[in-house]
């Protein structure tokens, strides 16, 4: 930002131009980090991934949502196993079919952590950026 010159009688328009610059330049920093921030979230998901084919690993993607009040909004996403990201994050038990428990999975929480990665990069990027 340039420095401005004005007379006590302009101070507020002055001022007002500054604001708006800076709010553009926030909104353009936000949209860009927010991206950013969904490649890290997949590739933090991607490689911290079951790999026993590895397909499931590798489908994760980042989708952006309908405009939002910054601009910017993404969902990350499983593409072909999306009903087995559930299962695979959480606990959860097998019954047979007398509802008898016989068995039980302990999620590995990958998504979770991810997103509790992401969202530190996120707040700190931003810090940095602006």
């Amino acid at each position: 930002m340039a420095k401005k010159k004005a007379n006590i009688l302009d101070f507020s328009a002055v001022c007002q131009e500054i604001l708006d610059e800076y709010g553009t330049e926030a909104t353009a920093t936000l949209k860009e980090v927010i991206s950013e921030a969904a490649d890290h979230a997949v590739a933090l998901i991607s490689s911290n991934s079951r790999k026993r084919t590895g397909a499931y690993a590798r489908d994760w993607d980042k989708m952006q949502n309908l405009a939002s009040v910054s601009g910017a909004s993404y969902t990350v996403y499983n593409v072909a196993h999306y009903r087995v990201a559930h299962l695979l994050e959480k606990d959860h038990v097998f019954k047979d079919a007398n509802g008898k428990v016989i068995g039980q999975w302990k999620g590995d929480g990958v998504i979770a952590d991810a997103q509790e990665k992401t969202e530190a990069w996120l707040e700190s990027e931003v810090r940095r950026r602006l």
